[in-house]
C-alpha cells in the first residue's frame, strides 16, 4: 500500500503499537515514520488532540488501525470524528489515511464505524482495508481487499500489487465468496 503513495523521506503517521508490517514496510521505503504513542490509561485510542501535533502539510499518510491489531483498542466516534477534522484541517488534500479494519466485526458491542464517514472529504483520502480472515475465523485464508478514493489509485495499486503477489490461489477466492455471500453469515456491512 505506501508504495503507491510514498517515496524516500515521506511522512507516514502510525500507532508503533500497531501492526509489525506498517513500520517495517516504511522503512523498506526509506519513508519517514513518524510515531503517535497509545497509551493504555486511554484505552489505546487517540484524540484529535493527540494526533494533532504529529500531522503537518507533509504528512502524506496515516494509518488508522481500530480495531487495534495487536492492542484491542477501540477509538469511539467522537474519537474518530474529532481525527478526522484535525487530519482535514491540518493535512494537504493528497494525504491519505490508510483507515485498518481487518477486525471490524470483532466488536461485540455495537457496530464498527470508520473515520471515513465522520467528517465531510474524509471519503476521498481514505484507503479502507479489510478482509475475511478474521471476520470469518479463517486466519489462513489471507484474503483482504482495499476500497480507493479514486479508480486511478487503485489501478495504481493493482500495478504494484501485481508484482508481489502475482494471485491468490483460486480456492481462497471462492471460499472468500461464498463467505461473503452466505446468508447464514450475514455480517452488517453498514459502516461501509
Amino acid at each position: 500500500m505506501q508504495q503507491t503513495y510514498c517515496n524516500p523521506g515521506t511522512r507516514l503517521s502510525i500507532p508503533p503499537q500497531g501492526f509489525p508490517i506498517y513500520e517495517s514496510f516504511i522503512h523498506y521505503l526509506e519513508a519517514k515514520p513518524v510515531p503517535i504513542h497509545l497509551k493504555e490509561e486511554n484505552n489505546f485510542a487517540i484524540s484529535g488532540e493527540d494526533i494533532q501535533p504529529f500531522l503537518t502539510r507533509q504528512t502524506k499518510m496515516i494509518f488508522l488501525n481500530y480495531p487495534s491489531n495487536p492492542t484491542g483498542g477501540v477509538a469511539s466516534p467522537e474519537q474518530l470524528r474529532e481525527i478526522a477534522q484535525v487530519i482535514r484541517g491540518r493535512c494537504s488534500d493528497d494525504v491519505r489515511v490508510f483507515s485498518d479494519e481487518v477486525y471490524e466485526h470483532i466488536i461485540l458491542t455495537a457496530l464498527n464505524i470508520t473515520a471515513s464517514s465522520l467528517a465531510q472529504g474524509m471519503e476521498k483520502i481514505t484507503v479502507l482495508v479489510s478482509g475475511a480472515s478474521k471476520s470469518f475465523s479463517w486466519t489462513g485464508g489471507r484474503i483482504g481487499w482495499a476500497l480507493f478514493p479514486t479508480a486511478e489509485e487503485a489501478e495504481v495499486f493493482r500495478n504494484v500489487n501485481i508484482n508481489y503477489f502475482s494471485c491468490t490461489a483460486a480456492y481462497n477466492q471462492e471460499g472468500a465468496r461464498l463467505a461473503l455471500e452466505s446468508p447464514s453469515a450475514r455480517i452488517p456491512f453498514a459502516a461501509w
